[in-house]
């Protein structure tokens, strides 16, 4: 990251140093912390800076949060400009991300989710944020929570703060019509894994025993998110 794109990384390191609402983003600038370099270092003189933030996939609510941040951060850092281009769902994200780093062009600032924080700490894309909180007089990593600060961590460090958690799939449709053929009582709030294999074993029904069950007893959206779960909460790790 260069002055001549925006905000070199040393004025980016300030800007978020001193900005609460500056850490309530996903993930913090696409390149890697030099030896040495805190939040603390003062920012030369320049002309009005640039900071430029990707959003992807966002909905009203979410616009809402993001804009109230967005007002508090132009209101503490009146001559930086903040420039904000949002991609709806739907679109390649993390193409269009990979492609503007690969071009050295990223944005300063920009989402990230859980499962790709660790490949792109690693790669050195994304800032070190425990300087940041470690002088920061509100926001400390004891205070957030345990499951979510794990899933933005790498080698022990932070880099990223979560906007949004679901510490679990938070819905489950199920055929009552079916649970009642198969003499199974309606899911409830109690269910365990074990709970839904068990049900799932005897709502698969294989009546040609061929191997292709005519009917399945679970399904999962394709989606990689949903796996993840499944993954880590049998020791899995990335």
């Amino acid at each position: 990251m260069t002055a001549s794109r925006g905000l070199s990384r040393r004025e980016l390191l300030k800007w978020i140093g001193v900005s609460a609402a500056g850490l309530t983003v996903a993930a913090c600038a696409p390149v890697a912390p030099q030896a040495g370099q805190t939040g603390n270092q003062a920012a030369p003189a320049s002309a009005p800076q640039e900071l430029k933030v990707l959003v992807c996939c966002y909905a009203p609510p979410d616009l809402e949060v993001r804009n109230k941040v967005n007002s508090d951060f132009a209101t503490a850092n009146p001559k930086v400009k903040l420039s904000q281009e949002l991609l709806p769902a739907g679109q390649n994200y993390f193409e269009k991300l990979q492609t503007l780093i690969a071009a050295d062009t990223p944005p300063d600032v920009f989402d990230m989710w859980e499962g790709y924080v660790q490949p792109y700490a690693a790669n050195g894309a994304i800032l070190n944020l425990d300087p940041f909180l470690e002088n920061d007089p509100k926001l400390k990593k004891d205070s957030l929570l345990p499951a979510a600060l794990e899933g933005a961590t790498w080698q022990n460090h932070l880099y990223a703060l979560l906007i949004g958690f679901i510490p679990g799939p938070v819905s489950l449709y199920y055929n009552a019509d079916h649970f009642d053929k198969a003499g199974l009582k309606a899911p409830t709030s109690d269910w365990t894994w074990n709970d839904v294999r068990t049900a799932a074993q005897k709502l698969t029904v294989d009546t040609n025993k061929d191997g292709t069950p005519e009917q399945w007893g679970a399904a999962f959206d394709l989606w990689f998110v949903q796996w993840l779960y499944w993954s880590w909460s049998n020791g899995v790790t990335f």
